[in-house]
């Protein structure tokens, strides 16, 4: 079989309509993963590299430019002795793909040159300081960001080299609309197959359950495929008896030269005024956190043991969701989500936004196609977030976030409009005095829903807290504070509930774990706004959330802990 070959980095950036390297009978993938040999380039000239250890300061801090380098071999070709620049790419968090077809050889070394400046028009921004005559060094400058976690950089995910046929290869599936009928009984998938050549008539549509039992067929241009009796992508702690949370299809695309498959779930997304937000026509009220990709001495980079201990700790704690903040995540934490059940509002690099100009609203468009291209199939993704605490109010950004949000809903427009609300009554604001927070945080949802009719969402509170301290009364920094704080956030949330008069489908604090940041004087060691450590371990505030997050999977409009400080916090411990 005649192949191409193209090599994939699932790290830093993607070309429009790629397809996840996978293994198939048509399709081979080959693993780049492993230490790569770092050189480090000089920030004002970064065609003079030196060699540098990872842990030295100088390097923690570096602006600019870095190579990585790996060796590999290939069993096929020949070619000639000189480097080849194959691809160029701007932005992060989203995989690109190069066709290496005809520059590889016997053996090959790739190199990618990974750059970690931010500038105005980046996604997120930055902005260069230079010092000169204030008692700095000859030409000494750093680079200063408003967003609060640290500038990791370099390669943080998956590299691949994989082949696929030459001819009637599948260049992109997506599924556009799914309908389930009233009583649950039937399901329709509606999706588009993009192909590099449509003459081919062998173009199939197959659907298995997981366990490989078939389910039903079509052809690629008879759409919709019809699944009778459907087994549901219901959300954790929200399936039937007889169900369990986030089932997955195995959807199998072929044509006369190519196999591709995607794990499919099958759920229907739908608002009502008075019921709110709908999964499978039953109502889905958020119980998660913001989060970050962050860990111990892997910073960003793909860590699957922490992955897996994250997702444990979700469950553990009766949430069902989680927010991307601030950018996409690895394909590997959102495969966990679509088979766990756990709902996902994916979030661009647009965080922190403080100035508006064409180029950027060019970067910022491009990322949401990408982003939306690479998880628009995905189950678990409810919700696409365009940006995270802009400065909105300045005069350019009307016009900016009008372009961004029109553009996206030509990405995709099947999904709902809602608010998401951050705030942090009795730590940024009035801080210290958490008996102000339910009356203003009542104002201000309350505020939102006049304004906007549409569903609301609070998408951030919280406080900073060292773990291990402790004061009574509670105090700043304390894990009582940080509990004090918790109980009027859930009163408020009650009482908007029992009002009954705003749609209120949610609330997310942040964040699920203690997370690294730039340094400054306000954050000792990273942000310490966590309900679990650094380290994934429970704080005390863990323990009140997940009284709060099973009592309300139960159903309950109340959780019992909202009125009282601790009385019965171990019944569900």
């Amino acid at each position: 079989m005649n192949l191409y070959l193209f090599c994939c980095l699932l790290c830093i950036g993607s070309i429009h309509g790629i397809l996840r390297p996978q293994d198939s009978e048509t399709r081979e993938i080959k693993s780049l993963n492993g230490i790569w040999k770092f050189r480090k380039g000089e920030s004002l000239n970064p065609k003079q590299g030196f060699e540098k250890e990872w842990y030295k300061e100088s390097l923690r801090d570096h602006v600019g430019v870095g190579m990585v380098s790996a060796k590999i071999l290939h069993s096929v070709g020949k070619g000639d002795e000189l480097e080849k620049n194959i691809y160029k790419h701007k932005g992060g968090h989203l995989p690109f793909e190069a066709d290496i077809t005809n520059v590889v050889k016997v053996e090959n070394i790739v190199t990618v040159a990974v750059n970690n400046t931010l500038t105005p028009i980046t996604l997120p921004q930055g902005t260069w300081n230079r010092y000169e005559g204030q008692g700095k060094p000859e030409d000494y400058f750093t680079l200063d960001y408003k967003f609060d976690f640290f500038n990791y950089a370099g390669i943080h995910r998956n590299v691949f080299i994989y082949s696929i046929p030459k001819q009637n290869t599948i260049k992109n599936i997506q599924i556009y609309d799914i309908k389930v009928n009233t009583d649950l009984s039937e399901a329709r998938i509606y999706l588009n197959i993009e192909r590099d050549s449509n003459n081919d008539n062998k173009c199939m549509l197959e659907l298995y359950q997981e366990n490989g039992e078939f389910v039903t067929s079509a052809s690629c241009s008879d759409n919709p495929l019809i699944v009778s009796q459907p087994k549901l992508w219901w959300p954790y702690l929200k399936s039937p008896a007889n169900e369990s949370p986030g089932y997955l299809y195995i959807l199998k695309v072929s044509t006369s030269d190519d196999i591709y498959r995607l794990k499919v779930g099958i759920r229907e997304i739908l608002f009502s005024k008075s019921k709110g937000l709908l999964i499978n026509k039953a109502p889905f009220y958020f119980r998660g956190f913001g989060k970050h990709e962050d860990s111990d001495i892997r910073g960003k980079g793909l860590d699957l043991p922490t992955i897996i201990k994250d997702f444990n700790l979700i469950k553990w704690i009766g949430a069902n969701s989680f927010r991307t903040s601030h950018y996409p995540y690895a394909e590997e934490i959102l495969d966990m989500a679509d088979e766990l059940g756990i709902v996902v509002i994916c979030e661009s690099p647009g965080v922190s936004l403080d100035e508006f100009s064409k180029p950027l609203l060019k970067n910022h468009i491009q990322v949401m196609k990408e982003m939306i291209d690479r998880d628009k199939n995905r189950a678990s993704v409810i919700i696409w977030s365009i940006a995270n605490e802009p400065r909105s109010f300045k005069k350019s950004a009307k016009e900016y976030f009008s372009s961004v949000v029109n553009a996206t809903r030509r990405f995709d427009s099947k999904f709902l409009d809602l608010v998401g609300i951050n705030k942090y009554a009795g730590w940024y604001s009035d801080t210290g005095h958490t008996e102000v927070i339910e009356e203003q945080i009542y104002k201000l949802i309350n505020s939102w829903w006049e304004r906007r009719k549409i569903p609301i969402v609070m998408t951030e509170y919280g406080a900073d807290t060292l773990s291990g301290f402790h004061q009574d009364p509670s105090f700043l920094f304390t894990e009582e504070y940080q509990v004090d704080t918790m109980r009027q956030y859930f009163r408020t949330f009650d009482r908007i509930r029992k009002d009954g008069n705003v749609t209120f489908i949610g609330e997310m604090i942040w964040n699920f774990a203690d997370f690294m940041t730039k340094q400054t004087i306000t954050r000792p060691v990273g942000n310490k706004k966590g309900i679990f450590t650094r380290q994934r371990q429970p704080k005390m505030s863990a323990h009140f959330l997940k009284s709060r997050y099973w009592g309300l999977s139960s159903g309950g409009k109340n959780s019992s802990l909202t009125s009282n400080c601790w009385d019965n916090w171990w019944v569900n411990n």
